[in-house]
C-alpha cells in the first residue's frame, strides 16, 4: 500500500474563471481516434516467471473479446476538455498533493503556463475521476486484463518490448532516466513525467506507448468498483525503481491502493461492444483475496 502525506488543492469545474462548453468532446468526432484495436483472442495473463511474488496475478491463459484502447495515456491537453466543460453541478476533477504544484501537470500548466506539460501525461488524478473522465467520453477504464493484453501481446513477454533489460529509451523510471554519477557518489535529476511516447523503442506489439513507466494507470480490477475500494493500477511510474531489491517490474506487476492521487498516478481509456471482458472480472475475485 502506497503511503501518501498529503495537501490536498480542490479544483472544480465551477471555480475556472475560462468560459466553458456544453458540448460533449467525442461529438462529432470519430469515437476510435487515437484508440488501437486489440483483437480478440487468447493471451497469457499474470506472472509466467518462477519469481512471481504474492501480490502478482496468477498465471493463466485468458480469452478477450475485441475491445478498444488508447494509444496513450490520457494528455493534460486531452483533458482540458473535460476540465473546463460545465456540469450542472460542481464536480471535484483534480486532487493535487503535497509533492508540489510542478510535478502536478495541469496545475504547472494553468498556474505557470508551461505550455509544454500538454503533451505529459495527465498525473495526480485518483481512480474515481480517472473512470469520471473515460465515462464522459463515452468509454471506460481498461480492465486488468485488458490492460495486460495491450501492453504485453499474446506471446507471454516480461516486457512491452520484449524480454530485452529495459533503459531509458524503453521505459520512463527513476533508475533508469533520472540517476547519474558525480564525483563518485549516485545522484538523481529532478523526477517528473516526459511527453507521451518519449520513448518509442518501449511499444507494446499492438503500439501502446508507456505501457511501463511514465505514469501507472487505473484500471478495473472488479465488478461494481466503489471509489472506496483497494483499485489497481498498472506499468509502474517515473517516481518508481524498474528494480526492487530481489524483484523487477514486469508487465504484470500490480500496484494496490486507496482512491488517493499521487504524482505517478495516471489512465488511459478502453471501449467495448459489449460487456463480455467486463464480466470476467466476477472470475478474478479470489485472485485478488
Amino acid at each position: 500500500m502506497r503511503a501518501v502525506v498529503m495537501i490536498s488543492i480542490f479544483f472544480t469545474f465551477s471555480c475556472c474563471a475560462k468560459s466553458r462548453s456544453s458540448r460533449l468532446p467525442f461529438e462529432g468526432e470519430e469515437k476510435h481516434a487515437k484508440m488501437i484495436l486489440i483483437p480478440a483472442g487468447e493471451f497469457i495473463f499474470g506472472c509466467n516467471s518462477d519469481k512471481c511474488s504474492e501480490d502478482d496475478p496468477k498465471f493463466k491463459n485468458v480469452f478477450l473479446d475485441e475491445y478498444y484502447i488508447d494509444k496513450t495515456e490520457v494528455t493534460v491537453e486531452q483533458y482540458l476538455s473535460f476540465y473546463y466543460y460545465r456540469p450542472k453541478e460542481p464536480v471535484v476533477i483534480i486532487e493535487s498533493i503535497g509533492v508540489g504544484p510542478s510535478r502536478c501537470n495541469l496545475p504547472a500548466f494553468l498556474s505557470m503556463n508551461l505550455e509544454s506539460r500538454l503533451h505529459h501525461p495527465m498525473n495526480c488524478i485518483n481512480w474515481n475521476t480517472a473512470q469520471n473522465f473515460c465515462r464522459w467520453k463515452g468509454k471506460r477504464l481498461p480492465t486488468e486484463q485488458e490492460w495486460e493484453k495491450a501492453a504485453r501481446g499474446t506471446d507471454g513477454r516480461q516486457y512491452p518490448w520484449g524480454d530485452s533489460e529495459p533503459d531509458c529509451n524503453k521505459a520512463v523510471f527513476k533508475d533508469l532516466c533520472f540517476f547519474y554519477s558525480f564525483k563518485g557518489k549516485q545522484k538523481h535529476k529532478r523526477l517528473m513525467t516526459k511527453p507521451v511516447c518519449s520513448t518509442p523503442e518501449g511499444k507494446s506489439p499492438f503500439g501502446l506507448c508507456d505501457t511501463m513507466g511514465n505514469v501507472e494507470e487505473w484500471v478495473l480490477s472488479r465488478r461494481n468498483e466503489k471509489p472506496e475500494d483497494i483499485h489497481i493500477a498498472k506499468g509502474g511510474s517515473f517516481a518508481d525503481s524498474m528494480k526492487l531489491k530481489d524483484e523487477e517490474k514486469k508487465v504484470w506487476s500490480r500496484t494496490g491502493s486507496v482512491d488517493r492521487p499521487f504524482s505517478g498516478s495516471g489512465f488511459r481509456c478502453a471501449w467495448s461492444k459489449n460487456e463480455y471482458n467486463l464480466n470476467l472480472l466476477e472470475d478474478d475475485e479470489e485472485d485478488k483475496k
